[in-house]
């Protein structure tokens, strides 16, 4: 991937005759957007309303033109679309798989034919199921849609006529993006039958309409841009059919990226997800084409003025704008949309968003239906006394209670909504598949560790100490505290304010810290035979100072600390090859193995 600094006209100017202008497609690449990139996961489910929208009346591409990449000089392929020359612009371009495959060494450079493969292959940078090599060929990957490169400002038209059920601004993944639903089109496979279907518009520099309008065929939506991530003016279009689960769809994760050992560029180029894609979308453009029918496109060069308008009875432009009243229908169905984190950490407070597709004022009618929310998890929620919508949004505050993989339903006023898959974590920091995570859950439980105060529990950070007193402390029977003699500490680095102070005294009192010294030095790294020290005189647990010669193989049975390896072994405290490592800082979750395994046998 190149940074926007990339001289990308010099390189092209430079290398004509090799890559024929197809560069200027690669950009386009950086265009992505994980379902959980944000934490944020979108959800869909009926509920009681629906926004009307004119019958079917045939499909535009959703741009109003292309630029003539081949013909563009070096200082015209970073212009604006309103600074480039009407004679060098281009209807928008037919698409053909077997052309956009084509190899660049068999496409020449003067042949007509040959030019048009050329902007296709530009304009077209990523397929429908494309990869990101810049082969052109479809089914070679898993982008669920079409990567259109269109100078910045093009106005972006709707496919059809529908209502907007989207319209957002991101930072990250799909930027600023618009989803439209089209009821009763005809089926990409089979034109007798009709469904529903969902057109995405993402990367956008400017959203024209918002949640509601009614669209017709062929009305600016918005500008082409470079938002979210993505590297290059240019539109991400796609069409979800009604199955997808979210939208815009997207069919892999960035966790089941991470499993499957990839990361996003990979797993796109590895098809990862592919049958799932293929399952919940269709070739956006090749649906356009078999549908192709112009009229009725307005686009706003000048200003907001409409252009070309259908006069329809009941689809009446507000003054001074494009934007349509929406008809609501509500004994019909539409959408919920319900946002959840993708992980959540337990016992800690969450909103579960449920997000309206219409106008607030709208949805606010709706109100005062029960809420309720249920998971194959334990967790606890806190709803609104009724579904109040005057906000646009839903929300309910929901704290799980148990670690592991969690589904949750929420039921408002008789409409569910099921969530993806949330992960609930004991600390951030620790996935659910951690060795030691068992371990670290007993110490919380038992109070012993509590983590820190931004979620995580830091496993690899070695432990000092101050820590190691405090942890063997809290993990001490209350009998064994009571038992320790009271001591005062003179340490030059130790003050009775110190958050350890009080763990640090009862060790010295139980004989494990030695008060006759002049430092303490709280903040030196404690090793494996350091800790079990401390630990087992604090316990005052019998250790034997014969060591067996059978464990010369893993440290030096005649050092000071050997018996105590010895003896932590034995008990299942720690494992052989922890003594082999004997010198190195011992880490926070060696730590929760040896204090879990000692409280399950003091238990």
């Amino acid at each position: 991937m190149f940074n926007k600094g990339f001289n990308v006209s010099g390189f092209i100017k430079d290398n004509l005759k090799s890559i024929g202008y197809l560069f200027l497609g690669f950009l386009t690449i950086a265009s992505f957007a994980y379902t959980d990139v944000s934490n944020t996961v979108l959800f869909k489910a009926s509920t009681l309303f629906n926004a009307k929208h004119a019958p079917y009346d045939g499909l535009v591409y959703p741009y109003a033109s292309a630029a003539d990449w081949v013909k563009l000089s070096d200082s015209e392929r970073g212009m604006a679309y309103n600074e480039i020359s009407s004679s060098k612009k281009l209807d928008p371009i037919r698409y053909n798989a077997s052309e956009l495959a084509r190899p660049l060494d068999e496409i020449g450079f003067s042949n007509t034919d040959d030019l048009k493969i050329r902007n296709a292959k530009i304009t077209y940078s990523v397929p429908y199921l494309g990869n990101y090599k810049l082969d052109g060929k479809e089914n070679a990957g898993s982008h669920p849609g079409v990567d259109i490169k269109l100078p910045i400002g093009t106005p972006i038209l709707a496919m059809g006529n529908g209502v907007v059920v989207k319209a957002e601004n991101q930072e990250w993944g799909f930027g600023q993006h618009i989803v439209v639903k089209h009821n009763n089109f005809p089926d990409f496979y089979d034109p007798n039958e009709t469904t529903t279907y969902y057109s995405g518009y993402a990367h956008m520099s400017r959203l024209d309409v918002k949640i509601g309008d009614i669209l017709v065929k062929g009305q600016q939506i918005g500008l082409s841009g470079e938002s979210g991530t993505a590297s290059t003016p240019h539109l991400h279009f796609q069409i979800d059919k009604e199955s997808a689960p979210w939208h815009p769809y997207w069919p892999f994760t960035a966790t089941e990226a991470k499993n499957a050992g990839l990361d996003f560029f990979g797993g796109v180029n590895a098809g990862l997800g592919r049958e799932a894609a293929r399952m919940h979308t269709i070739n956006p453009v090749l649906y356009i084409q078999d549908n192709f029918k112009p009229g009725n496109t307005f686009v706003a060069d000048r200003g907001n003025e409409v252009i070309n308008y259908p006069a329809e009875e009941v689809y009446v432009p507000n003054n001074g704008n494009t934007v349509l009243s929406p008809v609501v229908d509500f004994t019909a169905k539409a959408e919920f949309e319900l946002r959840t984190p993708e992980v959540m950490l337990i016992g800690k407070s969450y909103d579960l968003k449920l997000i309206a597709p219409i106008s607030s004022s709208q949805v606010a009618s709706l109100a005062s239906e029960s809420v309720q929310v249920s998971a194959n998890l334990v967790g606890d929620y806190t709803a609104p006394q009724y579904a109040d919508f005057s906000t646009g949004e839903l929300i309910v505050n929901f704290v799980p209670r148990e670690v592991g993989n969690m589904n949750l339903t929420v039921n408002a006023g008789g409409v569910s909504v099921n969530s993806r898959n949330i992960e609930v974590r004991l600390f951030s920091d620790m996935s659910g598949n951690d060795s030691d995570l068992n371990s670290v859950k007993l110490l919380k439980d038992k109070g012993v560790v509590q983590g820190f105060d931004d979620g995580t529990f830091r496993p690899e950070e070695t432990v000092n100490k101050a820590q190691a007193a405090k942890l063997i402390v809290a993990a001490l029977p209350q009998s064994v505290i009571d038992s320790a003699s009271s001591v005062e500490l003179n340490f030059k680095d130790v003050s009775s304010s110190d958050w350890f102070y009080e763990p640090v005294r009862i060790l010295a009192g139980l004989g494990a810290v030695d008060i006759s010294q002049e430092y303490f030095n709280p903040s030196k790294s404690v090793n494996l035979a350091e800790y079990l020290k401390l630990m087992f005189v604090a316990m005052n647990v019998d250790v034997s100072p014969d060591v067996k010669s059978e464990y010369e193989n893993l440290f030096k049975v005649n050092e000071w600390y050997s018996k105590y390896l010895q003896i932590g072994i034995e008990r299942n405290f720690i494992r052989e090859f922890d003594a082999k490592v004997v010198d190195s800082g011992l880490k926070r979750r060696n730590v929760a193995r040896i204090m879990a395994e000692v409280i399950k046998n003091a238990n």
